[in-house]
Order: C-alpha cells, then structure tokens, then sequence
C-alpha cells in the first residue's frame, strides 16, 4: 500500500496507532514487560559545554560565527532508547559532524529563519533528518530554536516494515541515501511541535504525562508520522557545499595551518569560486571561518585542557597563532573575555534540574 493512500499525520500520536502498538509489544515481550523512566532536566552552559552534554549521542564541533558570550539550554526527556530535547541557539553557530552508534534523528523546527542545513535553507514544513553516520552540517542563524528526536535506527526500521511502510520510505532511513529532508504538513508539524514541547516542560517541571515506554511510543509514533510523508526531493548538499566540505577535509588533514591560497591549491580552484561557496554555504568567507574555528578550538582547550598545553601561550601557538597580543584581542572580541579569564573558570555544564 502506498504512503499517500494511508493519510498518516500527527493526529496519530495521540490515540493508539497499532502500527507502534505492535513495536511496543515486541519491546515488552523481549524485556519482561520493564517499563523504562524518564530521566529530565534542563542544561545550561556555552557552545563547548553544549557540545560535550551531547557527547553521548553525537560527534560534534561547534564553532561560534558571531562576537558576544553565547549561553546554551537545553530542555529534554529522555528513556534509555530515546530521546527528545529542545535547544536555542541565541548567535549565529556552526555545527559539523555526525550521530553516533545507529540512531536516526528528525529536527522539528519552532524557529528558524536564515538557517541553513548542508549550506540550503530550509524550504516550507520540511523536516531535517541525520542518520548516524551521516554528515551534519547547520549553520544555525541568531535565534534558532528546535526540537530534536533522536531513536534506535534499528528499532525505527522494525516499526517501519510492521507498518508495511513501501521500500521507498524504509531507504529514506538507511545510511547512503539521496535525501535528507522529509515533508510534511505546516498544521500536522504546527500540531506535533506543540505536543513535544508539552511532554518536555511537563517532564523537566517533574510533572511526568507520559511513562518512559509512553514517551519511547509517542517519539516513534511521530516519527512515523513524517516518514510516511516521504523525503523531499531538491534539498541535497549541492556543489558549492561539498566545496566547503573539502576545503575543511583538507584543512584538517594538513599539518601546518594553511591560508586560502594554499587550500585553493590543494582543491584546484580559484580564490573566487572558494569565497562564493563559504559565503552561500556558512555566510562568510574562508579566512574568516578558518580562524574562528581556530579561535573556538583554543576556547575548548583552554576550558578543558590538553595534555602538554597548560598555559595561555601553548594553546595559542599549537593553534597557529603566532602573535600573542593579537590572539588576546581576537580572543575577547568574539568570546568577551581574555583567554587567561577562560583559563582560570574551567567552565563546565550547569545542571538546572532533574528529574527521574
């Protein structure tokens, strides 16, 4: 049967689909009938600490685009299988990197204007998705906020053959695939967005609706929901993203710290064509993203050290910054802070609250 003819929508995920009844029940089956809690909370921090909260289920480099001390939050609800959080980016942040261990996740956007997903913005209701493996690449835009899913892929892909979903849909899951933007209906997402952001808030105040195996069901619900949409097409990295790909592959990959010049040699084009990708893909130029990202690098070191780096000076110069007092300036410019003020904090995670 094809998607179209079921209609599935968010409407789904409030009365019991037997589609993830079946999934529950094999879970239960398979588990002695164990219910899972729901651990919750709320997380403060900067983009670093952002970074290491979401260690467990991602690898990630954040990079930090824009001058002013960037303060994270993270809300969230989470079982042992899965979990749904909902962060705010409040300056303009870059994100690159992959899921971790054979999970699938859907970004649900609440709001989002100048983002760009793998160098495009997002077009309509459509919803990114990244299955671990897969690259990440957001240049988040000043106030974007969102919801995230994050599910078992194997367990997604069990739901999504029971459901007799077409083989097309079951693809849209695998590592490999052409598409990475599902469709879906501006009410339907309008009606699914406000659903989760009831369930986290009612978790992170300890007023849990929902049970862990409820919480696992209404997530894997949801996301059948969207899939039965399918994958938009038309929304792939294009030419000049995979350039920007590259040209950090390469970056990386050198030993030394190399100017535009020299990454337009290795990536045989020229200044220009280099230029006009950073600036469609991330919003500014290669030298400047090159030395922001250098910039944020030393702050994670400073913030949590390395082996054989223990002062100010060190990291600088392990990072290509030959001028001491330039890097100070450049340093406070963007973080609002001089390096040796970082070094003293050894900033961490601030937890808020949890709850069990």
């Amino acid at each position: 049967m094809q998607n179209a003819q079921r209609g599935v929508d968010a409407q789904d995920i409030e009365r019991d689909d037997p589609r993830v009844a079946a999934e529950s029940e094999s879970s239960k089956s398979a588990e002695e009938a164990i219910t899972p809690g729901v651990l919750s909370g709320r997380l403060e921090g900067n983009i670093e600490s952002h970074g290491r909260s979401l260690s467990e289920l991602y690898e990630l480099e954040f990079t930090q685009l824009e001058a002013g001390e960037t303060r994270m939050e993270v809300d969230f609800a989470a079982t042992p299988s899965s979990i749904v959080y909902r962060e705010c980016y409040d300056s303009g942040t870059f994100a690159l990197g992959s899921l971790k261990e054979q999970k699938f996740a859907l970004a649900i956007p609440v709001m989002e204007r100048g983002t760009r997903w793998w160098g495009q913005e997002r077009e309509g209701s459509l919803v990114p998705s990244s299955v671990s493996g897969e690259l990440i690449d957001v240049r988040f835009a000043p106030g974007h906020r969102h919801m995230v899913m994050v599910l078992e892929h194997a367990k997604l892909q069990q739901a999504l053959v029971k459901a007799d979903f077409s083989d097309e849909a079951i693809r849209s899951i695998e590592f490999g695939r052409e598409h990475r933007m599902m469709k879906f209906h501006d009410d339907s997402l309008r009606h699914l967005s406000g659903k989760l952001a009831e369930t986290i808030d009612a978790a992170v105040r300890g007023r849990h609706m929902v049970s862990g195996e409820e919480l696992d069901r209404l997530l894997l619900g949801a996301a059948l929901a969207i899939l039965d949409h399918g994958p938009a097409e038309g929304m792939t990295p294009g030419g000049k993203r995979q350039l920007v790909q590259r040209a950090i592959e390469v970056h990386d990959r050198m030993k030394i710290f190399p100017n535009v010049m020299t990454l337009c040699t290795e990536l045989h084009v020229r200044p220009r064509t280099l230029q006009a990708a950073f600036q469609k893909s991330i919003g500014i130029g290669p030298h400047r993203f090159f030395q922001l990202r250098r910039l944020n690098e030393a702050k994670r070191r400073l913030e949590i050290g390395q082996v054989g780096e223990s002062s100010v000076k060190e990291i600088a110069l392990g990072l290509g910054f030959r001028e001491l007092g330039r890097f100070a300036v450049r340093y406070r410019e963007l973080f609002g802070e001089l390096p040796s003020e970082t070094l003293r904090k050894r900033g961490a995670v601030t937890i808020v609250g949890i709850a069990r």
